[in-house]
């Protein structure tokens, strides 16, 4: 639904032509289809000609390792058929020596966490001296040992190394292995720059091809906020090879997100969730083209949207609940804090500006709904000024109705 075939296609293509020794970077900001995409791309290529073997990892619910060298090795051996024992046998031998490496020297200082808050100013240095002789001995001995193992642990990578491009040739049909690693940026900062770290070190071997799936926004201030860096792209370039866009066809009063607004909606009247409501699509419709929300909010919107729709039961909403339902829905998703007591005409006014010119037809939606919250939250003179002067067409029931009150008990009961 946003013809993102073509992008896939050429996403394919870079990899398989990228000789495969590259780490690509695919950049979105949260919430804009990048999981939903690299999940329909990963079946994509796999029933392609040729086919490509690839392999998923998801940083953020693997950030609770120490040292991601261990969850990425473990991904890559599961490639290797249960049936060839001596190919699992060699690959997992050869990755243990390296992890024996990295965790030479891996010193964890735990006698200066366990001591803190148990010992008090006295108790503490009485026995400082002991601790700085134990940890001073722990120090010469861990600097001692990997003095004598560094040529041995540099020979285990590059063995480690010769060990990756065996397994790329025998098990990537004659294509390079893309193994995606998604959501960067949302795991622990420096669990992130070690995946980096260790992909351009240990694993930057022709055959895999690392795909990121990233924001990059988001990642550049990881880096900077880790490693105080002033040149973060700069940075991140020393990993990374092609850095790519998913891609959002839009024009001024168009957007990725009024495809997939349509395309949920429809799938909603066909599910029985809701029924046709023309008005609170068009509205819908105006209020992702002006905000420009995230796939994710949207999503979130259509679920308060239904349940305000559930709350009416066989009811059929008139035009004005269409529109403040869809409105308000909207808030809630976006800063739920502005649906707080007191509300204000100016606070809610803020998403739905009045437009100039053209636009003034095109947002026809929203500037009625600006006249409906103004109505609601006006003095009883101003209300019938705004009836006189023709400002908003009423009947005597709608009148004295409460919209914006009964449609926020109804939002009420979602967190």
């Amino acid at each position: 639904i946003f013809r993102r075939k073509e992008f896939g296609e050429n996403l394919r293509n870079l990899i398989i032509n990228s000789e495969g020794k590259s780490v690509i970077a695919l950049d979105s900001k949260w919430g804009e289809g990048k999981s939903t995409f690299i999940g329909m791309w990963r079946d994509h290529i796999k029933y392609s000609s040729p086919e490509m073997k690839s392999i998923y990892f998801d940083a953020f619910q693997n950030d609770y390792h120490v040292d991601p060298f261990l969850a990425l090795t473990a991904e890559l051996y599961s490639l290797i058929p249960s049936s060839e024992g001596d190919a699992q046998r060699s690959f997992m031998e050869s990755a243990s020596k390296v992890g024996k490496s990295l965790a030479r020297g891996g010193m964890k200082l735990a006698i200066r966490n366990l001591s803190a808050g148990l010992l008090d100013g006295s108790e503490a240095d009485a026995i400082k001296d002991d601790i700085s002789d134990l940890l001073t001995d722990e120090v010469d001995s861990i600097i001692e040992d990997k003095i004598k193992n560094y040529s041995s642990d540099r020979n285990e990578i590059q063995n480690f190394r010769g060990e990756l491009k065996l397994f790329a040739k025998n098990y990537g049909n004659g294509s390079p292995i893309v193994f995606i690693v998604d959501e960067l940026d949302r795991c622990k900062p420096s669990f992130a720059l070690e995946i980096l770290e260790k992909i351009k070190h240990l694993f930057s071997v022709e055959g895999i091809v690392f795909l990121l799936v990233t924001n990059r926004e988001q990642l550049e201030e990881t880096v900077t906020a880790y490693y105080g860096a002033k040149d973060p792209t700069d940075y991140l370039h020393k990993f990374v090879n092609f850095w790519i866009a998913l891609p959002k066809s839009e024009d001024d009063h168009s957007h990725v997100g009024s495809t997939y607004l349509r395309y949920c909606l429809n799938q909603m009247e066909e599910d029985g969730v809701t029924e046709k409501n023309v008005v609170t699509f068009d509205t819908l419709d105006q209020i992702v083209r002006l905000h420009r929300p995230s796939l994710r909010i949207i999503e979130r919107v259509l679920g308060y949207v239904a349940v305000c729709r559930g709350m009416c039961g066989r009811e059929q909403m008139s035009p004005r609940y269409q529109r403040l339902v869809a409105f308000l829905s909207f808030v809630k998703a976006v800063s739920p804090d502005d649906l707080s007591s007191p509300m204000s005409f100016q606070k809610l006014g803020e998403y739905c500006p009045s437009q100039g010119g053209d636009d003034t037809q095109f947002y026809y939606e929203l500037d009625q709904i600006r006249r409906c919250i103004r109505y609601e939250l006006a003095s009883v003179q101003n209300k019938r000024k705004m009836l006189d002067d023709k400002e908003i067409q009423l009947s005597p029931l709608e009148e004295t109705a409460e919209p914006v009150k009964r449609i926020l008990s109804w939002l009420s009961v979602m967190s």
